[in-house]
């Protein structure tokens, strides 16, 4: 009877190790030539071609030939309180104040951003009467008001409005130019 051989295991070892290091030595290979053949073909395109000519810059980007534009004169802007809310039985409910109107001045003094409503009112006593220019529904109209005590310090003005600082447009002076 004749034996039959069996590969020794080393052998096994050896055609493995020798495959999986092809392997390796395959893709560090391809890896190389991959990155050679890029650096190549951008050194061929820049001698070719530089950047500068393959994507020329517009000439709306460069700086000198960017237009300015001729702006129309806006108006002055200056600040006023826009009402957002009108307390019930308050002295601006009982003058006829409502949200959404815009109070422009105070006894005749401009509110601004640096000059608010509430610096205007503190100025005054409870019981003093304010006349307040109001820009309401597209005209402007003076109301009086007798300012009452605030009601959590009776020692302060009270109007009743709670309101937003805006920056609004002069308006015309004269109610004509402005019907309703």
């Amino acid at each position: 009877m004749t034996e039959q051989r069996q590969p020794q295991g080393w052998i096994w070892a050896v055609v493995i190790g020798g495959v999986v290091l092809s392997l390796i030595l395959g893709c560090m290979a391809g890896a190389v030539a991959g990155f050679l053949a890029g650096r190549w073909a951008v050194r061929d395109l820049e001698e070719k071609a530089p950047w500068e000519r393959i994507i020329p810059t517009p000439e709306f980007l460069v700086p000198e030939k960017i237009p300015t534009p001729t702006l129309p004169a806006m108006p002055r802007l200056s600040g006023a309180a826009l009402i957002t809310e009108v307390i019930d039985g308050s002295p601006a409910d009982k003058a006829g104040l409502r949200r959404g109107d815009i109070i422009l001045a105070v006894d005749g003094e401009r509110l601004s951003q640096t000059y608010s409503l509430a610096d205007a009112l503190s100025e005054h006593q409870p019981g003093d009467k304010v006349t307040l220019t109001v820009w309401e529904r597209g005209r402007r109209r003076e109301l009086n008001v007798t300012l009452a005590p605030h009601p959590d310090d009776a020692s302060r003005p009270y109007l009743g409005v709670r309101y937003s600082v805006i920056a609004f447009p002069d308006l015309p002076q004269d109610d004509s130019k402005n019907p309703d």
